[in-house]
């Protein structure tokens, strides 16, 4: 598709790729083809490709710090990866894992991998419940947090572990819920936006405009990334206003957000103007 793209002469084109490595020289060629190429939500190698995400390792790292803040520094937690190899995954991991480094009395006592699916989530959670009942706290990336919560509902415990959560309609709307039925129920999940696209696009169009980047803007593994602000978090203070957010809709329906003009501002050494764009 991308070299369909490439033939057509298109100005820029925008990718969200499921690895780093993959499409490189098919980047290339449209690099070499005058076409600007952004890759949104996962960042490629490709040297002349700009990633335009959030820093996946920091996200992680937001709610692994609740979490050791909520245990008190000490426990033994579960953790719910998604899929195995994959970029966004490993990168996420490494931020819990960085965290829990700095709690040694935070023991890691299984980890699963859920492929970021709510039923499959839902389906580990609960043997590993069956097998250790024993589990102070669960973290678990998005996609899976509401699984997670359904299988320690149905597990009957006595007293239920810490969980992060979702910034996604069907946790949010289940985690009521069980605020309604069990009083207080502690909820932390941060916002892993959708709209990072949009941003990708604005960020397209700066480009294509001759708009140049500030020296050093481009940072990360391979040097060629734009981090994006994380947007928010579902937490305790916020909850009665997230919910009101996703009040009638569907249970994958994501909390988002994209770049403001000023923050696309501070990339470029010109002023911006996305018109009929998304402030």
């Amino acid at each position: 598709q991308i070299s369909n793209l490439i033939n057509r002469g298109v100005d820029a084109i925008i990718i969200n790729p499921n690895n780093q490595t993959a499409l490189n020289p098919v980047i290339q060629e449209a690099v070499d083809a005058g076409i600007v190429v952004i890759a949104v939500d996962q960042e490629v190698s490709a040297p002349g490709a700009i990633n335009v995400v959030i820093d996946q390792t920091e996200w992680a790292r937001m709610s692994a710090r609740w979490l050791a803040d909520q245990l008190g520094g000490a426990g033994n937690v579960v953790v719910v990866n998604g899929i195995s190899g994959h970029p966004a995954n490993e990168a996420r991991y490494e931020g819990v894992k960085e965290v829990f480094a700095e709690h040694p009395d935070i023991q890691i006592v299984n980890e699963v991998n859920a492929n970021w699916d709510q039923t499959t989530a839902q389906q580990r959670m609960a043997d590993i419940l069956a097998g250790n009942p024993d589990i102070d706290g669960i973290w678990s990336q998005d996609g899976m947090a509401e699984g997670v919560l359904r299988a320690v509902m149905a597990s009957n415990l006595q007293e239920w572990p810490i969980m992060v959560g979702e910034a996604r309609a069907g946790y949010i709307q289940l985690a009521d819920e069980v605020m309604q039925e069990r009083g207080d129920f502690p909820v932390y999940g941060v916002v892993n936006p959708p709209g990072v696209g949009a941003s990708g696009m604005k960020v397209a169009i700066e480009l294509l405009r001759g708009n140049e980047l500030v020296d050093g803007s481009l940072t990360g593994p391979f040097n060629n990334s734009l981090y994006v602000p994380i947007p928010g978090e579902v937490n305790q203070e916020n909850f009665t206003e997230r919910l009101s957010e996703v009040e009638g809709r569907p249970a994958s329906y994501v909390l988002d957000g994209i770049i403001t003009n000023e923050e696309l501002a501070e990339f470029f050494t010109e002023d911006v103007q996305t018109v009929g764009m998304v402030q």
